[in-house]
């Protein structure tokens, strides 16, 4: 279930950024095996995107960690292979 994931990272980044957006999305991915290689099935998830539009007073070091330490929890008890995080345009995945 995703919704209170969405609303945790919602109220976070609303506590952070002064606000955020929510977007459902659908998502396909392979998964990779325990010697690297690609699996051939593509597996699909209900996905939710969630933006915020930054003020560079608010791009903070401390900011960025609240964020990196609820999207490695979410990683972890989720179990997803990877989650990524768009920043000034740029992808990073954890």
């Amino acid at each position: 279930d995703v919704e209170p994931w969405e609303t945790e990272a919602l109220k976070l980044q609303g506590r952070l950024f002064r606000g955020a957006t929510s977007y459902p999305g659908k998502g396909s991915y392979r998964q990779i095996d325990e010697h690297g290689k690609i699996i051939e099935e593509v597996l699909l998830e209900q996905t939710r995107l969630i933006e915020s539009f930054i003020q560079e007073k608010d791009f903070i070091p401390e900011a960025l960690e609240q964020i990196a330490v609820f999207v490695k929890r979410f990683k972890k008890e989720t179990r997803q292979d990877s989650v990524g995080i768009v920043i000034d345009g740029e992808m990073y995945y954890l």
